[in-house]
């Protein structure tokens, strides 16, 4: 997946909001634990797994999976972002 939020509440297609994500990562994680509470994730690992297609989907997906990384991670997980299942 690309993780590119999308719904009514929040949008990662909005420019602003990919800003936030570098700028103001916090504000985001508030407006996610707003809608979703998230329990411990100790012993957790997720694996995030995409191959962009060109450069600029791969700053997204950077700038995505390492907010999604902070956010799983503030809550025990472990979390490994990679291009391939290998």
């Amino acid at each position: 997946s690309d993780l590119m939020e999308n719904t009514e509440s929040i949008s990662f297609y909005k420019k602003g909001t990919l800003t936030k994500l570098t700028t103001n990562s916090d504000s985001i994680k508030k407006q996610f634990e707003l809608q979703i509470k998230l329990g411990s994730l100790n012993g957790i690992t997720i694996y995030l797994i995409y191959q962009p297609v060109d450069t600029t989907d791969d700053e997204k997906y950077r700038i995505v999976s390492n907010f999604y990384k902070r956010l799983f991670e503030s809550y025990g997980a472990s979390v490994e972002i990679t291009a391939n299942v290998n």
